[in-house]
C-alpha cells in the first residue's frame, strides 16, 4: 500500500456541521511544544525546535496502560461515528484504537512547520501495548481548511538509543488541508502539521493498529 492515501468528503455534512458547533465548547489544553525534547539530538532541537510553538490538543480516546482500561472524553461519543468511517475506508482492518485526540493551532504569520515526528515508534520504553511486528496506521482528519500544510518527510535518522536525527530530513510530499479530508500515513512515518497564516487550524488524529 502506498502511502499517503487522501479521502475527501469522508462525512456527511450533518455529522460534520455538528462537531463543529462543538469546537468552542471543549476544553482545549496548551502543549508548549508538540513532542518530547528529550527524543531528539541537540541539533535537532536547535534547528527545528525554534519553528515549534506549540498547539492545543484534547484527547478523546487513549488506551491507559497504567490502569489497563482506556480514558475517554465526554466528547468522544460525538467523534466515534468519524474512527468507523475511518475504518471502513482503509482496506486494512482495524483491530485496535490506540488514540484519538484533537490539534488546534492558531494561524502565525511566517511560521514553519512544527517537529517532525511519527506517531508511533518501535522504542522499548514506550507504552506495552506498542509491538514493533504489528502494524500501525494514522488518519489526519481536517475540521478546517487552511494553508497550514500536512508535510511528510525522508531521511530522518533513528540512532540505536531511539533518538532522532534530522540533520539530513528532506520533504516528501506536501498535503492542505481541506474541510471533512482524511489524510491516511503509514504511523510510523514522519510528518509534521504546518502553522497556517490565515486561519486557525483544527484537525482530529486518529492512531490504530490494524492489518
Amino acid at each position: 500500500m502506498n502511502f499517503p492515501i487522501i479521502h475527501d468528503d469522508i462525512m456527511t455534512s450533518t455529522w460534520y456541521n455538528t462537531v463543529q458547533s462543538l469546537i468552542p465548547y471543549i476544553p482545549w489544553y496548551r502543549k508548549n511544544f508538540s513532542c518530547e525534547k528529550k527524543d531528539y539530538t541537540a541539533n535537532s532541537i536547535e534547528e527545528y525546535g525554534k519553528n515549534d510553538y506549540g498547539h492545543f490538543c484534547h484527547t478523546l480516546y487513549q488506551i491507559d496502560e497504567v490502569n489497563n482500561n482506556v480514558i475517554q472524553s465526554d466528547y468522544w461519543e460525538k467523534f466515534a461515528p468519524l474512527a468507523y468511517a475511518i475504518s471502513s475506508l482503509h482496506e486494512k482492518e482495524c483491530h485496535t484504537i490506540i488514540r484519538a485526540k484533537l490539534n488546534y493551532t492558531l494561524p502565525i504569520k511566517d511560521a514553519q512547520h512544527m517537529m517532525p515526528h511519527s506517531d508511533i515508534d518501535n522504542n522499548p520504553i514506550r507504552p506495552k501495548y506498542i509491538d514493533s511486528n504489528k502494524n500501525y496506521y494514522s488518519c489526519v482528519y481536517y475540521l478546517s481548511e487552511s494553508d497550514g500544510d500536512l508535510i511528510l518527510f525522508d531521511n530522518v535518522k533513528v540512532y540505536s538509543n531511539h533518538v532522532i536525527d534530522l540533520k539530513n530530513i528532506a520533504v516528501g510530499e506536501r498535503i492542505s488541508p481541506k474541510s471533512n479530508r482524511g489524510v491516511f500515513i503509514d504511523s510510523r512515518s514522519f510528518h509534521a502539521g504546518s502553522y497556517s497564516t490565515n486561519k486557525d487550524r483544527i484537525c482530529c488524529n486518529i492512531v490504530w493498529e490494524g492489518s
